[in-house]
């Protein structure tokens, strides 16, 4: 029987198949037409069936068909009833292993979104700062490589901040892959999980 045997599917295998929409959206129509299928056969289509099935004791009678068929198909139930259990056990212990990563995760998101703030908030400072440094200079007279000079300094500074919110946009979107697919090979190189800190029952 196709039901003997099935493989438990890798962690990576699994996630493959979680993140694909489309192969999600199969597996929902496979189920409708089955249930369907079945709803909408005829007493005589599993006799045709479990002829089918047992060829070599198509001779038997109707009862000992079906009777044999209802044995295998209670098999094929049980069978995917054990493989369904397997995989959410297996699921689960991922889900308890990648946990801490994905807390840690979430929180360098929220931190990196307070860097950001700074960072946009420092080159807007620093623009404003520059405007009125570059007003002063020019109502002191000062002007060509003085003035330039002021104004590549702010430039350099603020080119630095903006490769710096690039940096952190890269790590944030990367962060936002892993907790969306729990894929570990999505995480930011370097990334660490905090390790837990034990903590001593009050007696």
């Amino acid at each position: 029987m196709i039901f003997s045997n099935l493989p438990i599917p890798t962690a990576e295998r699994s996630r493959e198949l979680r993140i694909d929409q489309d192969a999600i959206k199969r597996v929902s129509s496979i189920r409708k037409r089955v249930i369907e299928a079945v709803s909408k056969a005829e007493p005589e289509t599993f006799l045709a069936l479990s002829q089918n099935l047992f060829p070599e004791e198509a001779h038997f009678s109707v009862g000992a068909l079906l009777t044999k068929l209802n044995i295998e198909f209670d098999y094929a139930v049980r069978a995917l009833i054990a493989h369904g259990e397997d995989v959410r056990s297996m699921n689960k212990a991922q889900h308890a292993v990648l946990l801490p990563m994905i807390g840690a995760a979430g929180e360098r998101i929220l931190k990196i979104g307070s860097e950001f703030s700074e960072i946009r908030s420092r080159i807007k400072l620093r623009l404003a700062k520059a405007d009125e440094h570059r007003k002063a200079l020019s109502e002191a007279g000062v002007e060509g490589s003085d003035l330039e000079r002021e104004l590549r300094k702010v430039a350099v500074e603020n080119t630095a901040d903006e490769a710096l919110l690039k940096k952190l946009q890269e790590e944030q979107d990367a962060l936002s892959v892993f907790i969306r697919t729990h894929d570990e090979s999505a995480l930011p190189k370097g990334f660490k999980t905090p390790r837990k800190i034990k903590t001593t029952p009050v007696a």
